[in-house]
C-alpha cells in the first residue's frame, strides 16, 4: 500500500466500526438509527455516520479548526478556520468517538445525529445537524458553532 493511500485506508478502518455500531435493530425500542423500509436510508445513515466519524477524528487530533473542512457552505460563507476555533473554544475537545446514535432524516438532504464523544470526563452526547451539499454530507450545526464569525 502506498503512503498516499494511507489516510483513506485509516479513515475507512475508523469509520467501519462506527457505521456498524449505528445500525440498531429494525423496529426495536431505542434503535440507534431511524429505520425505514427504504434501503437508501441505510446508505444515507452510513454516510452520515462516516462523516461524523471522520470529522470527530479530525477534531480530536487537530482541534476544532479541523472541523472547517466539514462545514456547510452557509457556515463557510461567514466563518473562517480561526473563527471555528474561537467559537468552539468553550467546548470540550473530544479524545475520540465512541459511536454515532439517533440518526434521523428531516428530509432527503437534512439529518441530525448524536455523536458520543470520548472525553477526559467520560462519554458525552453531542447533537449534530447535517446537510447534503453537492453530494456530500456537511455539518450545519453543532454546539458552539452558531457563535462563529469571520
Amino acid at each position: 500500500m502506498s503512503v498516499r493511500g494511507w489516510p483513506l485506508s485509516l479513515a475507512l478502518v475508523l469509520a467501519v466500526p462506527v457505521m456498524a455500531g449505528c445500525r440498531g435493530s429494525q423496529g426495536s425500542p431505542g434503535s440507534e438509527v431511524s429505520r425505514s423500509p427504504n434501503a437508501s436510508d441505510d446508505t444515507r445513515a452510513q454516510q452520515v455516520s462516516g462523516l461524523v466519524a471522520l470529522a470527530t477524528g479530525a477534531y480530536a487530533s487537530a482541534g476544532p479548526q479541523a472541523l472547517y473542512d466539514y462545514l456547510s457552505y452557509a457556515i463557510l460563507g461567514h466563518c473562517t478556520r480561526e473563527g471555528v476555533a474561537a467559537a468552539l473554544a468553550g467546548q470540550e475537545t473530544p479524545r475520540g468517538l465512541r459511536t454515532v446514535t439517533d440518526i434521523r432524516f428531516q428530509s432527503s438532504n437534512q439529518a441530525t445525529a448524536n455523536a458520543v464523544y470520548i472525553t477526559d470526563e467520560g462519554d458525552k452526547d453531542v447533537a449534530w445537524s447535517l446537510i447534503m451539499e453537492d453530494g456530500s454530507w456537511r455539518i450545519s450545526d453543532l454546539p458552539g458553532l452558531s457563535g462563529c464569525r469571520s
